[in-house]
This record gives C-alpha cells, structure tokens and sequence, in this order.
C-alpha cells in the first residue's frame, strides 16, 4: 500500500500532470469472502487521497467503479458512498454489452450514482467495443447515443474506453453539438415546465 502511494506521489510531481487514477481498486467479484474487504479499501482510500491532496492540493484524483449499483459492496468491496467523500472524480465503467443492457439503462445507472455522490464528480466510462470475445467497435452513431444518455443522467464527463477499439468521437463535430443543443433544449424546457406548475 504504502508503495503504491509513493509512486502516485512521483507521478504527481511530475511537470504536467494533472492527475492520478487508481484503476481496480476492487475485488474481482469475490469481496464477501473477506471480513474486512470493504474497510481495507475504505483505508488505502482514505490513505491515498489524503496524502496525495497535502503535498499536491491541485491534483485530480480519481477511481473507477463497477456499474452493478446494489452489488457493489458485497461484489467489489466497493464503498461508493465513503469514495465519493474522497475522489475529485469517480468513473462508473458503464459495460452496457456485458450486462446486456441499453442507452435508457446508461441514464437510468448515471443518475443513480450522481445523486448518490457526496462530493465526487461522476464521469461516466462508455465501453466502445461488443465484448472481450468480440471486440468490433461499436458505431460512431451508437458511441454518441450512449454519450448523451450518460449526459442525459447528469455526468459531469464521459470517458471511452477501450483506446483502439472504439470509433472516434469528435465532440466539437456539427451533428454531436446538433444533438446536444436539442438535449439542451429539451432539458430548459423541462425544467421550465417544472419550475411554473
């Protein structure tokens, strides 16, 4: 543990970065089986996210999640509720193919973890390819559907993942600033509507 922070704290004094992730901070799917699994992680947590912030204050930390909402403590061992004190960012990695699921499911599980989060900003990790059996990208349309669902369910970002398996996304291209002005809109509109009756 302890080396794992000091190699986050070289990394932070490096000249232009301006953030440090901790990925698979979980078990793989077997924390019930540890007594302590959860407080274990809960501890490096608040660790690792102390130290870092005292000699680097300006530094993003961040984590990734698992996307199974109510599983996530007996799962993974992973606290979301107590992280999200801690992390300037955390990412739910939002596997709608493994799971089965769609964009409406994207919303529905970016929403869940924006409300539930004490501090942390939600950004939201699109899985951009069919599987680890299959790995065809998914269509640019598809990719940018799934980006304003995320959206759509208040995250604060969207990361793709995995790098080389996805179609690019041009966030500044005409079609996906069309779709967000109407997303836009549609919000405003709502939100007017909610704010007079």
């Amino acid at each position: 543990m302890n080396e794992i922070i000091k190699k986050a704290k070289q990394f932070a004094n490096i000249r232009y970065i301006s953030g440090i992730h901790f990925d698979y901070l979980r078990y793989p799917g077997n924390a019930f089986k540890y007594k302590e699994g959860i407080n274990a992680i809960n501890y490096f947590v608040k660790k690792a996210v102390l130290e870092l912030k005292e000699n680097y204050k300006n530094i993003i930390v961040s984590t990734s999640i698992m996307s199974e909402t109510t599983k996530l403590k007996n799962k993974y061992g992973q606290d979301f509720e107590f992280m999200s004190k801690y992390f300037d960012v955390i990412i739910p990695i939002i596997d709608k193919k493994k799971y089965k699921k769609n964009s409406n499911w994207i919303k529905e599980t970016t929403n869940y973890y924006v409300k539930k989060s004490k501090y942390s900003k939600i950004w939201i990790g699109l899985q951009t390819y069919k599987n680890d059996k299959n790995p065809q990208k998914l269509s640019l349309n598809e990719i940018t559907k799934d980006s304003l669902a995320a959206i759509n369910g208040k995250s604060d970002g969207v990361i793709l993942f995995q790098f080389g398996l996805n179609n690019i996304v041009n966030f500044k291209e005409k079609s996906f600033i069309k779709k967000m002005v109407i997303l836009i809109k549609n919000i405003l509109i709502d939100l007017k509507w909610k704010l007079t009756n």
